[in-house]
């Protein structure tokens, strides 16, 4: 399919007003384009002033990472008193042993139970020790399991 564009032809006279035309609008375009000196200095205010805001919110959010909670399992260890709480029920603890989920003691844990046993901490080996005793004794060792790296160990009653 054909289609017929008309065509207008100029005289020699025609296309160069068409041509002044057209060139005197992108020398317009092109000076109505350029910025004054004013102008510029209002656009590096702008910049600087973007610029200083930047960083304030950096400066703000690295303020805010560096007074964030210390986050952990379990909340810092308060001192720790010389003996535990008197319960009844309670229960006679003849000795402690970590075991493995099969029930096999766990040698490799010793120092944990020295720990445990040490003279800064409650005397609980040969002590009536009701529940609130027993949950300070499993909180106390997953704290030093953790603080060993042992991050998936659980310690069960």
């Amino acid at each position: 399919m054909l289609i017929d564009l008309p065509i207008r032809v100029y005289g020699s006279l025609g296309i160069v007003k068409a041509l002044g035309l057209l060139f005197g609008s992108v020398l317009c375009i092109g000076a109505m384009a350029q910025i004054t000196p004013a102008q510029e200095r209002d656009i590096g205010n702008r910049n600087q002033q973007e610029l200083q805001r930047q960083q304030q919110q950096e400066q703000q959010k690295r303020q805010q990472l560096e007074h964030t909670p210390d986050v952990r399992l379990t909340s810092p260890e308060k001192a720790i008193s010389q003996t535990l709480p008197i319960e009844t029920p309670c229960f006679l603890i003849e000795r402690l042993q970590l075991n493995n989920s099969s029930g096999e003691p766990l040698p490799e844990f010793d120092g944990v139970v020295e720990q445990l046993t040490a003279p800064n901490t409650p005397a609980f080996i040969g002590q009536c020790v009701g529940a609130q005793g027993v949950a300070w004794l499993i909180e106390r060792t997953q704290k030093i399991l953790i603080d060993r790296g042992f991050v998936t160990s659980r310690i069960l009653a």
